[in-house]
């Protein structure tokens, strides 16, 4: 009975293989498109729009490809998803998903149509990886960037093969300041999320008007030189509302994307976030920072009132080399 038990899973399971079918579905041909839409503005007719604006549907809710369903949300702050037709002067008529950083998409499938791989393919002709593993009903996808989609694949009745999670992949593994510097060395995929765990050394600016901050992180909170965090969002994607929800000193951790900026000669992550924040550091910086500093030569006399030279300054538990 055991073995007859054993060879009708083996059948079911070579079954789900052999309806395994890889599906395109275009965006210009999907359905039930629901949301906001918005009439195409004309070129010339508006003056705060001079190029004119396609017409679209934004926010965009959810829509049909096939047998499909496709529902669309944003986080709080964030740019709502929309669906794009080209302007009616076009001579290529472009359908497009637009999803942007932080917006969730979640395509649902028939009972009998479990999904196992999507792989969407961009306006710039760029395949996305959006799913791969075992099979299932539904698939939720949450943007790394802006994406402009026009088509889908997705293979039904057999799993994909599951991605490699590798080394700054996840929070739970992140990289080091010195892990993600070397990443963006060795030319290491502008596009895509990384996480990176360090202490904030020090903090450029903090604006509550636009809801972002920059600041470095650094190896060790006392450490000069690090990775610039440029234009990041508080936890949970939300906007910054205050500027002392981060301080010199904290331990945290930053997702975002790894790029060197050339014009300031400068490794950034941008398009970040942070995801977690231990602030038990804070107080060792902020005790220090009332330490009386003294000052000796290079020679290892106290020097009273030192100026003019190379120095090591002593404050609190810390030595450090200043010039003067």
């Amino acid at each position: 009975m055991k073995k007859f038990l054993l060879s009708m899973a083996t059948v079911a399971m070579l079954a789900n293989f052999a309806n395994a079918e890889v599906i395109t579905l275009n965006v210009s041909d999907a359905t039930d498109i629901k949301g906001t839409e918005i009439a195409e503005i004309p070129k010339g007719s508006d003056d705060k729009y001079p190029n004119g604006q396609a017409r679209h549907i934004q926010p965009l809710q959810s829509l049909v490809l096939g047998d499909f369903d496709f529902s669309f949300s944003k986080s709080s702050g964030q740019t709502d998803p929309a669906y794009y037709w080209s302007m009616s002067t076009s001579q290529n008529q472009i359908m497009t998903v637009r999803i942007y950083k932080s917006n969730t998409m979640t395509i649902s499938a028939p009972s009998d149509m479990p999904i196992g791989k999507v792989v969407g393919l961009t306006d710039k002709n760029k395949e996305i990886s959006i799913y791969s593993g075992d099979v299932k009903s539904e698939v939720v996808y949450t943007a790394p960037e802006s994406l402009k989609f026009v088509s889908f694949t997705i293979t039904v009745g057999e799993a994909g093969e599951t991605p490699k999670l590798e080394k700054g992949d996840t929070a739970e593994d992140p990289y080091s300041v010195t892990d993600a510097i070397k990443y963006i060395t060795d030319g290491g995929s502008k596009s895509a999320t990384k996480y990176v765990i360090g202490y904030i050394s020090a903090i450029k600016e903090v604006s509550t008007s636009y809801g972002n901050a920059e600041f470095t992180l650094s190896n060790s909170a006392t450490d000069t030189e690090g990775l610039t965090v440029f234009r990041c969002k508080y936890l949970n994607n939300e906007k910054f509302t205050a500027e002392d929800q981060i301080k010199v000193g904290m331990h945290v951790i930053v997702m975002g994307n790894l790029e060197f900026y050339e014009k300031k000669k400068s490794n950034q992550l941008t398009n970040g976030q942070l995801v977690s924040i231990d602030a038990s550091g804070v107080e060792d910086i902020v005790a220090d920072a009332d330490e009386v500093p003294v000052y000796y030569n290079m020679q290892g006399v106290r020097v009273a009132n030192p100026e003019n030279g190379v120095f090591i300054e002593v404050k609190g538990n810390k030595a450090t080399k200043v010039v003067l």
